[in-house]
């Protein structure tokens, strides 16, 4: 096999191999036959290379709109997507006017954008937000042509999100087609900008913290918990730290240290900024804290060395002179004693940090 053909092969094998999972999705529509129909035609002629599922369509003078889910098996990078195709029904094949449909055409999508992404963005009240995932067309040929699409995620339900969401594009463009009022308001834009992405494990991060307490106190915090084996550094992030005790224990740490770091500032004294704490560190087993590092510090059960169990408040053992105040130590088993002696750990290494 020459190099042209096996390099052909290859790339059929991996499309097909990349096409399986999109196809299994796509496909699970067949289960609403009642209300989306399989129909892989343009112009009434089978298309070998999509897969298409199509509302009842819409015709307007010599324009039939089909609102459809479709997906390319040629193009798996793209993925499967929802929106408008018109399609021009007249024998005419000049240029001008085929320039004048899709001027039309361009024309409406303009009027209805904002009103449409304005209705999905009510409906899919998590974090959606549609006016930035609007794709311009790059297909005109056959007499067809796509005003817009909207890609569908990989996280998102072929039906619950791809079919509702055609189904109030598709309302929308029957009030519009039929000269009827749409009352619904145009969606505020606001300046196309780069959304932020909220970051964690950074050397972002690190610089947040260092500015909030000083690089003094940050490095002193850093290398004598690393002296004491209660975190190691782990590889491939910028900057991140994996904890090797309880995490209970280290939440106290945390809550005492920004205690003596916060010195003179009550208000902040009582309030423990764990945010600069569960973007740099994570828990054994290399996972983020999220919010349980903030639930974990506040109380927990200790066994006394009479063997009675008692609840108490954690936030005291670190900073108690006598021990016995804030815990009696417990012998009765040896993860009691693995327990008592990284308690001590912590509290020497706390006694150490830069105040």
């Amino acid at each position: 096999m020459d190099k042209q053909a096996y390099e052909e092969s290859q790339q059929k094998r991996l499309i097909k191999e990349a096409s399986k999972f999109y196809i299994k999705k796509i496909t699970q529509l067949d289960k609403y036959e009642n209300e989306i129909e399989r129909d892989d035609t343009v112009h009434k002629i089978h298309d070998p290379n999509h897969i298409m599922y199509k509302l009842d369509p819409l015709e307007s003078d010599n324009l039939v709109y089909e609102f459809l889910i479709e997906y390319d098996i040629r193009n798996p990078s793209v993925g499967i997507y929802y929106g408008c195709k018109v399609l021009n029904k007249t024998d005419i094949q000049n240029d001008a006017f085929r320039e004048e449909l899709q001027r039309q055409v361009n024309e409406e999508w303009t009027a209805l954008k904002l009103k449409i992404c304005n209705v999905l963005d009510n409906t899919f009240a998590s974090q959606k937000k549609f006016l930035p995932r609007v794709k311009q067309t790059d297909n005109a040929w056959n007499n067809t042509y796509w005003p817009f699409w909207f890609t569908l995620y990989e996280d998102e339900d072929v039906y619950e999100v791809g079919v509702r969401a055609l189904k109030i594009i598709r309302e929308i463009y029957v009030c519009h087609l039929s000269h009827k009022e749409i009352v619904i308001p145009d969606i505020k834009q606001k300046r196309q900008s780069v959304a932020p992405t909220p970051l964690a494990f950074t050397n972002s991060q690190y610089e947040e913290w260092k500015k909030e307490f000083g690089e003094e106190r940050v490095s002193s915090f850093i290398d004598v918990l690393t002296e004491h084996k209660i975190i190691e550094k782990v590889p491939f992030y910028e900057r991140a730290w994996r904890i090797r005790i309880d995490m209970t224990n280290f939440a106290i740490l945390v809550r005492n240290i920004c205690y003596e770091w916060y010195s003179g500032n009550k208000k902040k004294q009582e309030n423990t900024p764990y945010r600069f704490f569960i973007t740099l560190f994570m828990n054994e087993d290399y996972q983020p804290f999220n919010d349980n590092l903030k639930k974990s510090y506040k109380t927990t059960k200790v066994t006394k060395s009479d063997g009675t169990e008692i609840k108490i408040n954690l936030n005291d053992f670190i900073r108690a002179d006598n021990p016995s105040k804030a815990i009696s130590l417990g012998k009765e088993s040896p993860a009691d004693s693995n327990r008592d002696k990284e308690r001590r750990n912590v509290k020497e290494a706390f006694a150490k940090i830069k105040k």
